[in-house]
């Protein structure tokens, strides 16, 4: 399956033919209405691999203070399930970056629902046992060919992630491909949707992140491979020319991610 895996990243570069719905719940009000978000606020952290242990323990008692406290965040957790080391991601999604302005600092939760004590002592866990990085995801639809009707309302089980980063100066080229892709998935395997996201604030700005969602990893084996749907829409030369396109104007990077229960603090239950 790993070796299908690698074989369909390199025939299409930039973007997995798979179906993609990410859905969280932003905060609790919202929790009832579940939608493709416009923004996620992304968090990802390497931890130190000998220091697991007391890394998820830290975050588990964070989940229980965010419980606890009346402003609590709602976000849901991926491990990544491929390559080396321990590392997580956390996605808070927002229906306008305005909502960050609101948030109580997570510092000021933690104190709120455990005290300073203990969460000046979780901070410097934390701290110890793992470097961060942000940034905020914008939703493109541009580069999206999203699930007509909608999201489950449930986070997923298993993620595809790839991280496309585009030569700017060719663009146009990338989306006309990514648009014809998307048009040719939809007359022959229409169950076959994604979501793209480009980073509106940290990463680079010509980078692109697409979320595969799959109940299960075996979905992968049923995936149409691109160069098979584009010919049967376009034929084989110009199929040819788009695949060319595809691979030269991107460079991607993939992971498969977990969800963890354990880390996520979600309002709606995971999907069956």
């Amino acid at each position: 399956m790993m070796r299908r895996l690698r074989r369909l990243t390199h025939l299409i570069a930039p973007l997995s033919a798979v179906c993609l719905i990410l859905c969280a719940v932003s905060s609790r009000a919202q929790d009832e209405a579940p939608a493709i978000f416009p923004y996620f606020f992304q968090i990802s952290t390497e931890v130190d691999s000998a220091r697991v242990g007391d890394y998820s323990a830290a975050i588990g008692q964070i989940v229980a203070a965010h419980e606890k406290h009346e402003n609590g965040r709602n976000w849901a957790a991926f491990n990544s399930f491929t390559g080396p080391g321990t590392n997580y991601t956390y996605f808070l999604p927002l229906l306008e970056i305005g909502e960050m302005d609101s948030w109580l600092a997570n510092p000021q939760i933690l104190i709120e629902s455990l005290g300073a004590e203990a969460a000046m002592k979780l901070l410097g866990t934390l701290g110890e046992t793992s470097v961060g990085t942000t940034r905020l995801l914008a939703y493109d639809p541009a580069v999206s060919n999203p699930d007509p009707a909608g999201p489950s309302g449930a986070p997923p089980r298993w993620v595809y992630h790839i991280r496309s980063r585009i030569d700017t100066a060719r663009m146009p080229e990338y989306l006309e491909a990514i648009g014809k892709l998307a048009a040719a998935y939809n007359e022959h395997q229409p169950e076959v949707r994604w979501l793209g996201y480009s980073n509106m604030i940290g990463g680079e700005g010509s980078e692109f992140h697409f979320y595969v969602v799959l109940d299960t990893l075996a979905e992968i084996d049923a995936w149409a491979p691109p160069p098979v749907v584009l010919a049967q829409s376009y034929g084989p030369e110009e199929a040819a020319r788009l695949g060319a396109v595809m691979g030269e104007t991107s460079e991607s990077e993939t992971s498969i991610l977990a969800l963890d229960p354990t880390q996520s603090h979600i309002a709606l239950p995971v999907a069956e």
